[in-house]
Formats: structure tokens, sequence, C-alpha cells
């Protein structure tokens, strides 16, 4: 008799296990649909800042070859 009630708990638990299982690849494709659009979303944003921070380098480099030259300028003027 315990036997048989080990053996029906056993099938009964694996039921469960497979139907819990099934639930959960049920729901995971709306999850992971709303995580790849906020990725996305994220994403963009990145993008706009990369954009943003060359542009802010290029403008930093080209001032500091401004300022370069015109410390030569002033050299040279100054030198004579």
């Amino acid at each position: 008799m315990i036997e048989k009630v080990k053996s029906a708990v056993w099938v009964i638990m694996g039921i469960f296990a497979i139907c819990g299982f099934i639930q959960t690849l049920l729901t995971l494709n709306p999850r992971l649909t709303k995580v790849e659009e906020r990725v996305g979303a994220c994403e963009s944003r990145i993008s706009g800042i990369e954009i943003k921070l060359d542009t802010i380098v290029k403008q930093n480099i080209e001032s500091s070859k401004d300022i370069k030259d015109i410390y030569h300028l002033i050299m040279e003027r100054h030198s004579k």
C-alpha cells in the first residue's frame, strides 16, 4: 500500500513539474519581447550619447591644437 502511495506521489510530482515547466515556457515569450524592447530603447540612447561624446572629444582635440598653435606663434614672436 505504501509503495503505491509513493509511486502515486512521484507521478503527481512529475506531472506538476512538467506542467510548471510548460507554464513557464508559455509565459516566457511576452516577457522576453518586453525585455528586447527595453534593451532596444537603451541601445538607441547609448548610441546617441556615444555620438555626442565623439563630437566633444573631436572639439577638444581641435581646441588643443589651436592652443598649441597660438602658443607657438606667441613664442616665435617673442623670441625674435
